[in-house]
């Protein structure tokens, strides 16, 4: 049995020091915090997302606990009670986070009412805590600036949920009621000088209407439109600033970035935009070099995780000020606290408060640095307002010392892509503690522990990238009207054949355009590994690699984001299921056999004749584990192609299984016809199967995953935006103003 003197010692100690060692553990939390959580939007890591989940709960929880704890501290000396009150502003400081996160998932913001209560309540409570020894506090003064400083803290954090919130963000967006030139009145006087005989018309913005406005005169005004909208800002619509100082390429690409993402707002709200900013934006990307067009679209998407995501967009032209008053407000609470008396204070509790006086200096310190190297603040430089004129040339001092430190060609989003292959789920078997039913029943775990195993991440070939951008450029440059763009976001591989591959249509068709999305793509799926396993062109070919990147991509969002692509999941999970049986079946249930741990104690081999042995392995050889599964998905692949099917399988096997298998094979032996053109087939099938995706995940979406590093389909779904390329333009579009001309 306990002694109950220990127990009564221990529960002494954590009396006495669990104040002091939270508040401590707080302060940790928001430095590990702001400079951490920049690195989630460019890198897909798991370790890195847990390791922010977890200091974002516990960052709350815990400075909620501590102030709970002082307002109840009743046994300390009266000098130590003031320090404890001192104290109390850090915590409503740190209650308001960092700068670089605010909304741990997009969910978050729309939260923002429970943390407006948690912040009264908390604010309600300090104020209890600081007059409970207001008459005796000499620390009153320091105190009251702390309490303003996280107060600013908190309610910046509450407004940054509010703002990124979808019915905040939807109404931040309607414009202003337009009523119109008076009907009555106007109808008045055109009947009247009807009447009387007096030619009369009606001119529109874009000229005279009869019938309709002209539409060669209206496409030519959309760009003196948008000059004159971007004058009505205070920007300057060229990309070009005002002032004498030159921009360099990354920052003029951020300055357009920040002017296109102002024009397609709209869309993150899943709202409507004007052919106006339709035909601008296209005509900008139609023209642009891929790797700058691309480029923008990371910038664009970058911004867009600052909004949603970060304080970073609130600290713009007015706002700043406000943090200059916090940065004036504790260091004069560092100066005040110095020169008073502290004699009657206990050494450690005077280190701590040092602590965290220093510690809140350095955290505003390193959060202005960090907004002077973001895209934010050449937007600010950018802006050509009265703000600026006044402090020109301290913001361009700061902008020339910043480009030293910015690096302009840094990573702006994970820049990899997961691959799931279908062909090594069915024949790799898992290990066997997947037996245990009280692991692999709970879903949750079994998706972790089967993305773990069997999705892989690659870094994403530039080739790839390119392929994509300039197939999306083509497409853009014949989508010139709405109906032709609709078409061509609609189409799930037979706008290739149809137009290219004329030929290859009536062979192919019955695998892209007369099934489900999903049945197709799986089909697709198997049937280009089929191809890839059993090919004897060059395995260097650019399409061939292509192909077989989207493949696995496009499987992965299928199977495993389908959070991200309900609306084309369909019967994924079934048809994948039966395929698998029906492939294992096909085998005879024979299965890949090599260990899970091959492949770690050949990496561990490589890394010691590298580094320690001082020998190169070659850069060709792969895993032992690769080698095998190669092996076996060529023998696989041959023994397929062996079939003879040349009855389709629903009509041989019936409908009740879901199965691909065949359908794919099937496919395998259409492509195989056309030699090497297959793969030029294959991957520019893939880019419209991914585009087809991409436009029909709604934007929340999209958006979602900017926190988790990005993907590639959240890119070119933006990009196919700013091309054109969607169904959420309005289609009658007006022409503006009209006035009443009579002629004399």
């Amino acid at each position: 049995m306990e002694n109950p003197s220990n127990l009564a010692r221990v529960k002494n100690l954590l009396e006495k020091w669990d104040v002091r060692v939270f508040i401590l553990v707080s302060l940790f939390i928001q430095a590990f915090l702001t400079l951490l959580a920049p690195f989630r939007k460019s890198s897909a890591s798991t370790f890195l997302s847990f390791l922010i989940w977890l200091l974002y709960l516990s960052a709350d929880a815990i400075g909620v606990f501590v102030i709970g704890l002082i307002s109840s501290n009743e046994g300390d000396t009266p000098h130590t009670i003031e320090l404890l009150v001192f104290w109390t502003p850090f915590l409503l400081l740190h209650l308001g986070g960092p700068d670089t996160i605010t909304a741990l998932a997009l969910e978050d913001n729309e939260l923002w009412n429970r943390h407006a209560l948690q912040l009264a309540t908390q604010v309600s409570i300090t104020v209890y805590v600081f007059f409970q020894s207001f008459r005796e506090n000499r620390l009153w003064i320091p105190a009251v600036l702390m309490f303003v400083e996280g107060l600013i803290k908190y309610f910046e954090r509450t407004c940054a949920l509010f703002f990124a919130s979808t019915d905040s963000y939807r109404d931040s967006l309607v414009a202003e009621p337009e009523p119109g030139p008076n009907y009555a009145r106007l109808m008045e006087e055109y009947n009247s000088a009807k009447g009387a005989y007096i030619p009369t018309d009606f001119e529109g913005k874009d000229g005279r209407l009869e019938g309709g406005a002209r539409s060669d005169e209206r496409d030519g005004l959309v760009e003196n439109d948008q000059n004159q909208s971007a004058a009505d800002d205070g920007s300057d619509p060229t990309g070009v600033a005002n002032s004498d100082l030159k921009l360099t390429l990354d920052e003029t690409n951020v300055k357009e970035a920040h002017r296109f993402y102002e024009m397609f707002k709209a869309l993150l709200a899943d709202g409507f935009l004007s052919l106006k900013d339709r035909k601008v934006s296209r005509d900008f990307f139609i023209s642009v070099p891929v790797k700058d067009a691309f480029r923008i679209i990371e910038i664009e998407l970058n911004l867009i995780y600052d909004v949603f995501y970060t304080k970073l967009f609130l600290l713009q032209r007015k706002r700043a000020f406000a943090r200059v008053f916090c940065f004036i407000f504790v260091i004069a609470s560092l100066l005040i606290f110095s020169i008073k008396d502290k004699s009657k204070y206990k050494t450690v509790d005077i280190v701590i408060t040092f602590v965290l006086l220093l510690g809140a200096i350095a955290l505003d310190i390193c959060a202005a640095l960090m907004f002077l190297l973001s895209d934010w603040w050449i937007i600010i430089i950018s802006f050509d307002g009265k703000m600026k004129s006044y402090f020109q040339w301290i913001m361009v001092v700061f902008l020339r010392w910043s480009r030293r430190a910015r690096q302009p060609c840094r990573r702006r989003w994970s820049e990899c892509i997961s691959k799931y292959n279908l062909l090594k789920r069915c024949f790799r078997t898992p290990p066997s503690f997947f037996n245990f039913q009280c692991i692999f029943s709970i879903k949750r775990i079994r998706d972790i522990l089967l993305g773990f195993l069997y999705v892989e991440r690659h870094k994403v070939d530039k080739e790839l990238v390119n392929f994509v951008i300039t197939e999306l450029k083509n497409k853009a440059e014949l989508a010139t009207d709405i109906e032709v763009a609709k078409e061509v976001c609609s189409s799930r591989g037979s706008l290739v054949l149809e137009d290219d591959y004329f030929l290859a249509s009536d062979c192919i068709s019955p695998w892209t355009v007369d099934v489900d999305y999903d049945e197709s793509l799986l089909i697709w799926h198997l049937a280009t590994d089929i191809c890839y396993w059993t090919s004897t062109e060059d395995t260097t070919s650019e399409h061939r690699n292509i192909s077989k990147a989207l493949s696995d991509y496009m499987s992965y969002l299928l199977l495993r984001k389908q959070t991200l692509v309900s609306s084309v999941v369909g019967m994924a999970d079934t048809r994948f299921e039966d395929t698998r049986a029906d492939a294992k079946k096909f085998m005879n249930n024979k299965s890949i056999k090599i260990s899970w741990l091959a492949d770690p104690w050949w990496t561990v081999k490589r890394f010691i004749c590298k580094k320690l042995c001082c020998r190169t392995m070659s850069e060709t050889d792969d895993s032992p584990s690769v080698r095998v599964e190669n092996k076996f998905f060529m023998n696989f692949s041959k023994k397929l192609l062996e079939v003879k099917a040349d009855v389709q399988p629903i009509v041989a096997k019936g409908d009740k299984s879901k199965s691909v298998l065949f359908d794919a094979c099937r496919l395998a032996k259409q492509l195989e016809m056309f030699g090497e053109k297959k793969w030029e087939i294959c991957s520019k099938v893939w880019v419209e199967l991914l585009c087809y995706a991409a436009v029909r995940c709604s934007p929340r979406s999209h958006i979602a995953q900017l926190s988790k590093g990005g993907e590639l389909i959240t890119l070119v779904w933006l990009f196919m935006a700013h091309l054109g390329l969607g169904e959420r333009f309005l289609q009658n579009q007006g022409f503006g103003w009209t006035k009443l001309i009579i002629q004399k």
